[in-house]
């Protein structure tokens, strides 16, 4: 056998998935016998989802004790473990005590833990089904369209008994529920930071909406999705601080930069983090507020370098991360989506909100027949990942045609968006982007009037809420600095609770 062929084969067996985890059985176990209250917080679990016989039998047994008001721990639990054949062979007492030091430190960790087990409990019994169809598929004594129905019907009942919510809920369990959410606030929105366009969609919805911010190119729509995403994280980080008096539990934001480089979306954060409103002067580089461009260009002052740099240490303790990786599919953000939930529910911080900039440089998986055939896919796709990751993500769309209207309106609608009516049938909520100064700059000189020249010093903003399921139609006014990209309160709008 050739060295070549034993390399392929190691290289193949490293990325086969195990279908069993006993590392993860031991710390979930180890994690349960210490705190009891981490069975409430791991989802549904059985004990017929742990691969080690011995590891299932300690699980039904701390279950037992626990619904019979019992506490379950080192003390209580000795007893069973030196009664029971099987973890006398494996240590006993001192296996017990092994579990409690292998234990999970965080809940969020045993929840992760959880997962996993149920992961390799459903492969393995894909694989069980797989193995049966594979010998039935080689015994003559089987018909081949028998084959494939006894399949679908073994694999569509594992869909059902594991799908994540359960399938024809009690519409009484399912209204009490919700109540609960609805009560105890879990189904208030994050606020995006601007309290008029929380007002108009009741801010953004955790429980897998789907939300589109579209612009014409340049019209601001990065540096309006980087300004929510800041928004959203610095309100994440003021419940860390208020700990347990504050009325919503902290989360994570995650930003997907498909178009800006790492470099450029870090240098954007800092200015528009280091932007102070009350400064005065608009220089694009020494005076008043630092600037991206004189940033770049090297043309800041000393203060204004020093303001970066306070931004940089206010950014750190922001749960906010970034993912500059260019070219990425949909499966690939999936991918990534994921290991980001893992990492937020390691800190304790849940990921709820997703921004992906933007739609259009999503790369394709595969080729259609035809574009809008992939488009088509790809909202779906987007709607379904929201809804399965339990989060919103924010994508951004850029609009490809002209807004211009007859009556010389430049303000753009839902039509102005490719595939229109795949985005309108998706998305919860879409806002689209409007800055008077950015058709006023793009008057040349001799056709400008008094009105375009103040034009192009304004920094308002319109958001034109075009559509939001749980919300209404309005134009929401916001201020705009696209020089430094501080995103921010339309001055004549009162703060208002989400």
């Amino acid at each position: 056998m050739s060295a070549a062929y034993e390399t392929r084969k190691l290289k193949d067996e490293a990325r086969t998935i195990a279908l069993h985890r006993l590392d993860a059985e031991q710390a979930l176990l180890g994690a349960v016998l210490f705190d009891n209250e981490t069975l409430n917080r791991i989802g549904p679990l059985a004990p017929e989802h742990f691969y080690d016989p011995t590891h299932q039998r300690i699980f039904a047994a701390v279950k037992q004790h626990v619904s019979e008001g019992k506490v379950a721990d080192a003390i209580t639990m000795k007893r069973f473990f030196l009664a029971d054949d099987g973890l006398v062979e494996i240590g006993g007492a001192k296996y017990l005590l092994e579990l409690l030091e292998m234990a999970a430190p965080l809940s969020t960790q045993a929840q992760s833990y959880a997962e996993i087990i149920r992961d390799t409990a459903l492969r393995r019994e894909i694989a069980a089904i797989a193995t049966e169809t594979e010998l039935s598929a080689k015994s003559q004594d089987y018909d081949a369209d028998a084959i494939i129905v006894e399949a679908e019907r073994r694999l569509s009942e594992l869909a059902d008994q594991h799908a994540p919510y359960g399938l024809w809920r009690p519409l009484g369990e399912v209204i009490e529920a919700s109540i609960a959410a609805a009560e105890s606030g879990e189904a208030r929105g994050l606020s995006t930071g601007l309290s008029e366009l929380d007002e108009v969609t009741g801010g953004i919805s955790t429980d897998g909406k789907l939300w589109v911010l579209g612009g014409a190119s340049s019209m601001g729509k990065s540096l309006v999705g980087a300004g929510i995403a800041i928004n959203l994280a610095k309100h994440s980080l003021a419940l860390q601080h208020q700990g347990d008096a504050a009325e919503e539990e902290p989360f994570g934001v995650g930003y997907i930069h498909l178009e800006m480089s790492e470099r450029g979306a870090g240098l954007r954060a800092a200015t528009a983090l280091a932007h102070d409103p009350a400064t005065g002067g608009n220089s694009r580089f020494t005076d008043g507020n630092p600037t991206y461009l004189g940033a770049r260009r090297q043309k800041l002052s000393r203060s204004g370098w020093d303001r970066l740099r306070q931004a940089a240490a206010e950014a750190r303790h922001l749960p906010l991360r970034i993912d500059a990786r260019p070219h990425q599919t949909l499966s690939q953000i999936e991918a990534g989506a994921k290991r980001l939930q893992r990492l937020f529910a390691r800190q304790g911080t849940p990921l709820r909100v997703l921004f992906i900039d933007h739609e259009g440089l999503i790369k394709s998986e595969q080729r259609r027949n035809a574009k809008w055939e992939e488009v088509s896919d790809r909202w779906v796709r987007l709607q379904g990942l929201a809804k399965k990751l339990n989060i919103a993500i924010v994508c951004l769309v850029q609009i490809n045609r002209d807004g211009a209207s007859k009556d010389g309106d430049q303000r753009p609608h839902m039509g102005h968006l490719a595939n229109s009516a795949d985005i309108e049938r998706c998305a919860d909520v879409i806002c689209l982007l409007y800055r008077e100064a950015y058709f006023a700059l793009r008057k040349p000189d001799h056709a400008c009037s008094d009105e375009d020249y103040a034009a192009r010093r304004s920094n308002m903003l319109e958001i034109i809420v075009d559509k939001s399921r749980d919300g209404q139609r309005k134009t929401v006014k916001a201020i705009l600095d696209v020089a430094t990209g501080y995103l921010g309160e339309n001055v004549r709008s009162e703060p208002k609770r989400v």
